[in-house]
């Protein structure tokens, strides 16, 4: 089995295979500029001849970095250098269409523009992962340039706590825990199905990896065990409470808040296609919403909402820029927040529409029901909630999920009325939690108290094992990792003095869904005067 540090990272694989599988044709977004926070290396190809980049910058139309023709590594036992190959899971490999020396240099190393990558490739033991950016992709020029950018990203930088379960053969990337829970006032508790976890003799194992500038507070990891008929879809809700279905009701219809039928072709099936929160541009709605029409059994007065969603890379992307807006201001503003209550967290993310909020209409009104807590960027996650349809006495409801601009992406939705399925559910305890410097932590993250697993550093993780469950007769079983935590976010902010009259206009309702809308249009049209200029 792969220890911590030999697993190749995947999420970004993940995000790329996203960008092209998703069925607006608008996402076409470019950081200003994004900077490597990790210890990947990238191998520059072409034909035989090689040469290694680091201390990476990405921009938007090219990449650049130091560049030798050995990688040389310091040994802290001889107190020398050494020539030495990277090892496999920190390198991205790039394929140039060009000569290596054909490519301009600049104060800061060689200059190598987007336009002139021919592959991508990252691998995974066993496994290559190949992106043939820019061969046969009909996107249109900056549509590939943007897919080199996004993939570049991608593999070189990741985010929040996450999660790789063993699947029989390696560790594969399942999704992130806690996700928003950037304070500890808001340090919450989360259900994450393992649909990729395979036992490992007599038992299971998973990874939890910190891969990003943040410190992981990792209070509690348990595996819940239900066992039902086969079958029943079984899922836990966030406030821990078990919804089994056997009957999956699709909506009646499904329009977004332009009016556009997406029945069909995004949320009815999952798929991969995906309502991506926003209309053909020049929508530019702050705020967006997904009308949803379901049949109502004349008996029943709770159902099921079952989704399979993630949240827009973007609401990543804007949260960080947002927070450049803080300055110099940033590091006083972070000290304040991780003393604010928890209330005061809550209702501002509300009131930015970050959360995936879920309205019944009744008789012509919004009532709230409830919201789906953010679950990151890099895998869809699969989420239920309780709805109280008393009162509805027709045959038909409607539901309405609204979001901020392009904060969620939607690929199922479904409802259930079944609520006397029965189920066996368990709690198991993990037997150790090696981390990746041998140490065993298992003794924090049993119980959910004040004595918390810290993971500091890029790298950081540990390997948990659990007993694997017994198999019953003619029963399927689900595994549910319940987690708790929170985890802080380290910034380095721009060099500059903010003005107070704009920092009070950050805490207003919508500031920051405002703050993204306009920061996508602008960055979309200057790609599109980039695009008109070029011809």
């Amino acid at each position: 089995m792969m220890s911590v540090r030999n697993i190749c990272r995947t999420g970004g694989i993940i995000l790329i295979l996203f960008l092209f599988h998703n069925c607006a044709t608008y996402d076409r977004v470019t950081p200003e500029k994004a900077y490597l926070e990790s210890d990947k290396v990238i191998k520059l190809h072409h034909g035989t001849d090689h040469m290694y980049m680091t201390d990476i910058k990405i921009h938007e139309t090219y990449i650049e970095g130091l560049v030798k023709k050995t990688y040389v590594v310091y040994n802290k036992k001889t107190g020398s250098n050494i020539v030495q190959e990277p090892d496999e899971s920190q390198l991205v490999h790039i394929y140039l269409y060009k000569p290596l020396e054909e490519y301009s240099t600049s104060d800061y190393g060689i200059r190598i523009p987007l336009e002139a990558i021919e592959v991508l490739e990252t691998y995974e033991k066993n496994t290559k992962k190949n992106f043939a950016i820019g061969m046969g992709v009909t996107i249109g020029a900056a549509g590939v340039t943007l897919g080199v950018l996004v993939g570049l990203v991608a593999l070189l930088k990741s985010s929040c706590p996450f999660i790789y379960c063993w699947d029989g053969t390696k560790f594969s990337f399942t999704g992130e825990i806690f996700s928003g829970a950037v304070f500890p006032a808001i340090e919450r508790h989360d259900y994450l199905r393992l649909t990729n976890i395979k036992p490992d003799g007599d038992r299971l194992e998973f990874m939890i990896v910190n891969e990003v500038k943040e410190i992981q507070h990792i209070n509690l990891l348990e595996l819940i065990v239900i066992h039902h008929n086969k079958g029943v879809k079984a899922m836990i809700d966030k406030y821990g409470k078990i919804h089994a279905s056997d009957k999956m009701d699709a909506p009646l219809s499904a329009v977004d808040h332009s009016g556009k039928d997406i029945l069909d072709k995004i949320i009815q099936d999952s798929d991969m296609l995906t309502y991506n929160g926003a209309g053909e541009l020049p929508d530019t709605s702050l705020v967006q919403q997904l009308v949803l029409r379901f049949n109502k059994p004349a008996k029943d007065s709770i159902a099921s909402l079952f989704i399979r969603a993630k949240n827009n890379s973007w609401l990543d992307y804007s949260y960080m820029k947002f927070h450049d807006q803080l300055g110099k201001y940033y590091d006083r503003w972070f000290i304040k927040q991780q003393k604010a209550k928890a209330e005061d967290l809550q209702q501002w993310s509300f009131d930015q529409k970050i959360p995936l909020i879920v309205y019944l209409d009744r008789n012509g009104t919004l009532e709230y029901q409830d919201h789906f807590n953010v679950c990151g960027p890099m895998a869809f996650k699969e989420d239920v909630l309780s709805i109280d349809l008393s009162g509805i006495d027709e045959d038909e409801f409607t539901l309405v999920l609204e979001s901020g601009f392009k904060f969620w992406e939607i690929d199922y939705v479904g409802v259930s009325f079944d609520d006397d399925i029965e189920v066996e559910m368990s709690c198991i305890q993990a037997t150790q939690a090696i981390t990746n410097e041998n140490t065993d932590v298992n003794s924090l993250v049993q119980i959910d108290d004040e004595h918390y697993y810290l993971q500091p550093e890029i790298g950081d993780g540990a390997i948990v094992s659990f007993p694997a469950p017994v198999p019953q007769k003619d029963k399927e079983c689900t595994l549910i990792l319940h987690s708790k935590g929170y985890y802080d976010i380290l910034m380095d902010p721009p060099d500059f003095r903010p003005r107070f009259r704009d920092l009070k206009k950050l805490k207003k309702p919508l500031a920051f869904t405002r703050f993204s809308r306009d920061y996508f249009l602008d960055i979309y049209q200057h790609q599109l005067i980039s695009e008109v200029n070029e011809k």
